[in-house]
């Protein structure tokens, strides 16, 4: 990670020695991009966090998990069909799926409904 704020930094830095303006401008349509899809990112983060709190890890293994067979499958497919979560949310969302119990199948069949 270090080595990518590394890079990062060292681009802007070139970037900003060879055209400031284009690069505030850069900077400001990246704020406002981010500042856009920041309520939805949030919006994710505290419900997934509230069902993780309520729901007992235990719980979300036996219906996921590796035990979970055909069942689990069915219901990570529904629950990513219905579901409207970006990829850059999903991703990071099945991390913690993932520590918490979840198969690596059940949660390649929920990302793959989810962005179709």
């Amino acid at each position: 990670m270090k080595l990518l704020l590394i890079i990062t930094g060292a681009c802007l830095i070139l970037s900003f020695i060879g055209d400031r303006r284009k690069t505030a401008l850069g900077l400001k349509k990246g704020a406002m991009m981010f500042l856009k899809i920041l309520p939805t990112i949030l919006t994710v983060i505290i419900v997934v966090s509230i069902l993780l709190y309520l729901v007992p890890e235990q719980k979300i293994a036996g219906w996921f998990g590796e035990e979970s067979g055909f069942d689990g499958y069915m219901a990570a497919a529904l629950v990513g069909s219905i579901s409207l979560i970006q990829g850059f949310i999903a991703f990071p969302m099945a991390g913690v799926l993932v520590q918490s119990g979840v198969s690596y199948p059940v949660i390649a069949i929920f990302i793959t409904t989810l962005l179709m």
